[in-house]
Order: structure tokens, then C-alpha cells, then sequence
């Protein structure tokens, strides 16, 4: 986390400010800072992400499993308020997880999957960003050898994430993100005596292109 902290300071720089009028739903004014100058037109906005996730889920006991693997996210940007230099957006994301546990050997696997969607509101500055989303998620983990099983349960998922991204033209721009996630696991599913405590935190590359639209034009288009 420091060294994420320390790569958005150095790549935010030494900002040269210039004044600026905002607006709200996607209209935008002129403003030069570095290469966010571009951010101005972005507009809706569609990301694809892949993040390396780690995950840990803590039983009653107090024991703990950890698990690592791979994961994909999809978002949709919605602006409320966009200038330049700063912009709110609402987020529908949809998000999945496939694991693997840590302890796995030559005689007893565990592995999982994770998949869900939600709603959020995204927070930009200049190059940084900021934002929470709230998901309903689905969860299955499955045993393979010495015992086999597998366990099925939905719960209810809060995210918050922090990150900066680098515009590479005025419609594209790459981005890196970090997360933190907790929810619980219901006891009636896993037959314990409480909720089990599910805890992930993710490493995220994106690649997110913006339309250059107002919500109300891209709609428009949509249901012309």
C-alpha cells in the first residue's frame, strides 16, 4: 500500500493549476494539468480490469483460510458532475473470482469461485481516484480428493479502492487500482455457530475507454 501511495505521488507530479468553471451531467470547461487536460471530454465511460486477488476467510474459531487466484471486472461510468480536474461518477460493476487455496497439496484441493454485481459511486482528482461499491455477490467452493464436497451461499459485499490513471489518448486511458473488501459468509450456509468473515483485497490493472457522451446523449442513442 505505501508503495502504491508512493507511485501515485510521483506520477501526479508537480501540478501547474489554471482556473477552471465546473458543470454539472457532463458538460466540461478548460483546464491545463499535464496530460489530464483530456479528461475533460471523457464522458461515459466502459472498463475492463484483471486483478490479482488475495482472500481470506476467517471461521468462528478464529481459524483461517487463505486463498489467491485471478479475477476480472467489468464497470460502466455514469457522470453526475466532470470538469478537468475533478469528476463524480455513479458505477454498475460486475466483478469474478476464481481461487485457489494456499494450503492446496498432491492429496487434498480447495478451490472457489466468486461472482457478482453492484452499485457505486466513483471519486476522481486530477489523476487519482477513489470510490466505493456495494456488491451482491455468489460464492461456491468445491473439494477435490481425500474428501470431496462443495459449499454454496450468497452474501452482501463492501468494497472501497484507491488508484491513478494515465491517459494514453482522449478516448483511452490505463489505470491501476487497489482494494479492500469485507463481508460475511451466513452460518446457516456453512453450519457454523456465526457468520464467518470473508476478507479480499485486490491489485488491479484497467483499461477504460470513454465515449466523449453525457449520460443523457449516450442514453439518447441507446433508446432512439
Amino acid at each position: 500500500m505505501k508503495f502504491l501511495i508512493g507511485l501515485v505521488i510521483f506520477l501526479l507530479g508537480l501540478p501547474v493549476m489554471a482556473q477552471s468553471k465546473g458543470s454539472f451531467f457532463g458538460q466540461v470547461v478548460d483546464v491545463t494539468f499535464g496530460d489530464d487536460a483530456q479528461s475533460k471530454n471523457f464522458g461515459v465511460g466502459f472498463n475492463m480490469a484483471l486483478g490479482y486477488p488475495q482472500v481470506t476467510i476467517t471461521r468462528t474459531s478464529g481459524e483461517e483460510s487463505f486463498y489467491s487466484g485471478i479475477s476480472i471486472l467489468g464497470k460502466a461510468f455514469f457522470p453526475f458532475y466532470n470538469t478537468s480536474s475533478a469528476s463524480i461518477d455513479g458505477t454498475i460493476v460486475g466483478k469474478y473470482i476464481d481461487l485457489s487455496n494456499n494450503a492446496n497439496n498432491s492429496t487434498q484441493k480447495e478451490f472457489s469461485n466468486q461472482i457478482g454485481g453492484g452499485l457505486g459511486l466513483h471519486f476522481r482528482l486530477f489523476r487519482l481516484f477513489l470510490g466505493a461499491e456495494y456488491y451482491m455477490m455468489a460464492g461456491r467452493h468445491y473439494w477435490v480428493g481425500d474428501i470431496s464436497d462443495t459449499l454454496e451461499y450468497r452474501y452482501n459485499l463492501f468494497e472501497y479502492y484507491v488508484g491513478f490513471h494515465i491517459n494514453l489518448t482522449k478516448a483511452l486511458r490505463v489505470a491501476f487500482s487497489y482494494d479492500i473488501g469485507t463481508g460475511n459468509i451466513p452460518k446457516s450456509k456453512t453450519l457454523l455457530s456465526s457468520d464467518s468473515q470473508y476478507g479480499e483485497q485486490i491489485i488491479w490493472l484497467h483499461l477504460i475507454y470513454g465515449t466523449g457522451q453525457t449520460p443523457s446523449q449516450f442514453f439518447s442513442k441507446i433508446f432512439k
